[in-house]
């Protein structure tokens, strides 16, 4: 599988990292290149895309028809939901997720038909399966 990751934070670079380790190809972008440094020095050397600013131009540069999935993992909910918007709706990606901080924003991005995933909602569903098991 190839994944394109938008973010090396913590979340995109340990999925980064877990992704690679078995096997999968990736590549990741982000405006911050010290952001790289979170990265093993093989994956940082070959698989890395400094960029200011993601548009249509920049995911055809690096090839986004190519990708199996991408995964915006940015600590910013409006630039992750416009990333995965761009993914999935201009480029017709069939796999898209999309980080959310806000517990507010992540309903609503659930009725764009994107793979939502947010780390408030799944700390609170996680108490209330250790509450009510």
């Amino acid at each position: 599988m190839k994944a394109l990751i938008i973010g090396c934070t913590r979340v995109g670079s340990m999925v980064a990292v877990n992704l690679h380790s078995k096997g999968h190809s990736v590549r990741i972008m982000d405006s911050n290149p010290r952001n790289f440094l979170r990265l093993p020095e093989d994956l940082r050397d070959t698989s890395t895309v400094k960029i200011d600013a993601i548009n249509e131009s920049v995911f055809r540069s690096v090839g986004i028809e190519s990708f199996d999935v991408l995964i915006a993992a940015s600590p910013r909910d409006t630039r992750n939901i416009f990333v995965a918007q761009l993914a999935k709706h201009i480029f017709g990606m069939k796999r898209v997720i999309c980080h959310v901080n806000d517990p507010k924003r992540y309903e609503m991005y659930q009725d764009l038909d994107l793979g939502v995933v947010g780390p408030t909602q799944f700390v609170v569903d996680a108490i209330n399966q250790n509450i009510f098991p």
